[in-house]
């Protein structure tokens, strides 16, 4: 038995990664958006910090928001309500565009 050799990776496991890295390629600033986008909070993006008042205004991870305003400051819709957020905040977060 070779333990430097590497096996391949089955089937399934080489397809998740193909759709991580093609899912990754995909994600965007708010303001690489456009107004009138849809799209989907990536959670891992939310800064710690910011955290509970960002899930207060209704922006848990994973969520799905519409780009309503994005220069300078930006204001999503989320979940039938507006939510306005700072440029230096706004600029931390990353969304995963999808189709309107």
């Amino acid at each position: 038995m070779n333990l430097g050799a590497q096996q391949p990776l089955p089937k399934e496991t080489a397809s998740l990664e193909e759709a991580a890295k093609a899912t990754s390629a995909q994600v965007r600033t708010l303001f690489d958006m456009n107004q009138g986008d849809r799209g989907r909070l990536v959670s891992d993006s939310i800064p710690q910090s910011q955290r509970p008042l960002l899930e207060a205004m209704g922006m848990c991870g994973d969520c799905e928001l519409r780009i309503c305003h994005n220069v300078g400051s930006c204001v999503l819709e989320v979940g039938g309500q507006r939510v306005g957020l700072s440029e230096e905040i706004a600029a931390t977060l990353r969304i995963l565009p999808l189709d309107s």
